[in-house]
């Protein structure tokens, strides 16, 4: 009983924390926000619409891959769905997330894909494996990508020796995570019976990561655009953009108690890019990233409402 009576007070203490992550974060992207958004008015700073357009299909590329990705860790547990149904599952769920939190995100998901599928008791442990693949590959990428004269309070500048072993204990861990989800599942199963029997596919859930891993790369080129549709990027800085990139959902991926991530996310952008940007520049970049990710998410959810409305109409 004392645990049932602890609940509200954790979910209290979410809220409490969450609210203050976003009041915090907000106030630090608003006040260097003022300066690029100044500059924009002054004509210091000029939109380039090509780089923005680019980001903005690169960005809309990643939301079919968040379906296509939904796809391979289904069928990784034998559940099997077209690929239609799970961008549309995809995209449904991604517009959960700005109200709640990412929470309500997962909950609809797992909602809408044991509507269409059998095995719905299996939904969280799915679940579950996407988040895995997600924050493992983002990890990996993180490091693999963290520049080197990038100082992280606390942390200090990491040397080439930390950023390798840290990608390498990752990328092991990537490579052995089919055995070792394998023996989780049996140890675990006589707590969750609906867990119980579960086979993991090795073929789909590997494919599965790499999706991941791929999403990444391709979010992170997308903000590298976004970044440069307002100053010169050189080539060299990309990888920047890239550790910035999944380090900040990293982050908002671990805070689901904050709606969407807002605010967390584009501090934490603001803040790295701001070693090599003015730092108006910087918020401005990590504001204009979250209304391109807005953006993609409502029109891939259009395009597949209406693309489902036509067949439905010719059929």
């Amino acid at each position: 009983m004392g645990g049932w009576r602890a609940r509200p007070g954790l979910r209290t203490a979410a809220r409490i924390l969450g609210a203050l992550l976003m009041v915090a974060s907000l106030y630090y992207v608003g006040r260097t926000l003022y300066g690029g958004v100044r500059d924009l008015a002054l004509g210091e700073v000029a939109i380039r619409w090509v780089p923005l357009a680019g980001a903005l299909a690169l960005t809309t590329v990643c939301v079919g891959l968040g379906g296509w990705l939904w796809q391979l860790v289904l069928r990784s547990l034998g559940v099997r769905l077209g690929l239609g149904e799970c961008l549309t599952i995809q995209t449904t769920s991604n517009l959960a997330k700005y109200l709640p939190g990412y929470a309500w995100q997962l909950v609809g998901k797992g909602y809408l894909t044991a509507q269409q599928a059998p095995g719905g008791g299996r939904m969280g442990l799915a679940l579950l494996l996407e988040l895995g693949a997600l924050l493992g590959t983002a990890g990996f990428v993180a490091l693999a990508s963290w520049p080197a004269d990038v100082t992280w309070p606390w942390l200090g500048r990491p040397t080439v020796w930390v950023r390798g072993v840290g990608a390498g204990v990752l990328a092991l861990l990537l490579l052995g995570a089919a055995p070792l989800v394998r023996g989780a599942l049996r140890w675990v199963e006589w707590r969750r019976p609906a867990w119980a029997g579960a086979v993991l596919g090795s073929r789909s859930f590997y494919g599965a990561l790499g999706v991941a891993a791929l999403s990444w790369g391709v979010f992170g080129a997308a903000y590298a655009l976004t970044v440069g549709a307002l100053v010169d990027l050189p080539p060299a800085d990309w990888p920047l953009a890239l550790h910035t990139l999944t380090l900040s959902f990293i982050v908002s991926l671990l805070t689901p108690f904050v709606p969407g991530g807002i605010g967390v996310r584009e501090g934490l952008m603001a803040y790295l890019l701001a070693s090599r940007l003015p730092g108006g520049v910087a918020a401005l970049a990590a504001v204009l990233s979250r209304l391109l990710l807005v953006a993609s998410e409502l029109a891939a959810f259009g395009l597949l409402r209406a693309w489902g409305a036509l067949r439905r109409h010719n059929g």
